[in-house]
């Protein structure tokens, strides 16, 4: 439902964030965001509607179509030729023989679990749109700052704020989207922490690439600050005791009614939320009192660091 309400508020607070960006098409903001769909076929269809005039957004954005077209076709093709064959795939494995390589490649018990949980959200639409939403939406407010002549601490603390409070909806859709599979699995002889620490360590990826997008930003752009560099590792460690914590307190509570399911369901997003707000929260209230980043960005690590390994150890001994 938290997704759901996000996915309907962004038409609010994105159509804006896009008309700005691309109020000015020679920018280079204007140029990158005109190379994603849909926006490069909405600014192709408006330059050949109302004259092309050679800026850079009309450019990049007529090369981003032609190459999505081309990449249709090829993929239509392969569909069609796909299809095709499935009568004679058929034929084939009727008259198989006996197969004759019968290894397996054995992995240890997180990393198993980690393919498994990768292959069965694959399997999911909704579970594959939300490992790009955390990127998606830290791309997007780096769109909004490109006319910013500097990267400031608080900015670096609502990007990471926000990305990492999207990236808590993984673990809990991860563990629904295995549906029965789930109560196999609390049949075979893996401990609870195992369950934990791959669900945990897939929500601590997916926010990673919304970090690697603040970082390009710091590099063409100054940053208040040396220290400010090292917020988004601080809120990496945060985002992975977040998602720890609220898998394992999923697997805790025990099955109720649906108002106790409500109940549960708000406690592990309020502990996520808590675990990922506090270390912002210290980083704020250090720089007030002291006016230093340096200050602040250490104690921002301290906590963090305290939270990831506090939560691990909780998970440990499951």
């Amino acid at each position: 439902m938290l997704g759901i309400g996000v996915l309907f508020a962004a038409a609010g607070y994105l159509i804006p964030m896009v008309q700005g960006v691309l109020a000015n098409p020679d920018a280079l903001s204007s140029s990158i965001l005109a190379l994603v769909y849909p926006f490069s076929l909405g600014v192709s269809v408006g330059s050949i509607s109302h004259g092309f005039t050679s800026s850079g957004a009309e450019t990049a954005a007529l090369g981003a179509t032609a190459g999505y077209l081309l990449i249709s076709v090829v993929i239509s093709r392969w569909s069609m030729g796909s299809v095709a064959s499935f009568p004679e795939r058929s034929s084939n494995a009727a008259g198989a023989g006996r197969a004759h390589d019968t290894s397996v490649a054995l992995r240890r018990p997180v990393a198993a679990y980690v393919v498994k949980d990768l292959r069965a959200a694959s399997a999911n639409l909704p579970s594959a749109f939300l490992f790009a939403l955390p990127a998606f939406e830290t791309l997007v407010v780096l769109l909004t700052r490109a006319f910013l002549p500097t990267l400031g601490a608080s900015t670096l603390l609502v990007a990471m704020t926000l990305g990492g409070m999207v990236s808590l909806i993984l673990p809990l859709v991860l563990i629904s989207s295995e549906g029965n599979g789930f109560d196999f699995a609390k049949t075979m002889p893996l401990r609870i922490r195992t369950i934990a620490f791959s669900k945990g360590l897939i929500a601590t990826a997916v926010f990673l690439p919304a970090v690697a997008v603040v970082y390009v930003e710091g590099l063409l752009k100054p940053l208040t600050s040396p220290f400010t560099a090292l917020i988004p590792v601080a809120s990496i460690l945060a985002v992975a005791a977040a998602s720890l914590l609220e898998v394992r307190l999923f697997l805790g509570f025990a099955p109720g009614g649906r108002a106790t399911f409500v109940l549960q369901e708000f406690a592990r997003m309020a502990a996520g939320a808590g675990v990922v707000l506090l270390p912002a929260a210290i980083y704020a209230a250090t720089y007030i009192s002291t006016f230093n980043h340096a200050l602040a960005t250490g104690a921002m690590f301290a906590v963090a660091s305290a939270e990831l390994v506090g939560v691990a150890e909780y998970v440990r001994r499951s």
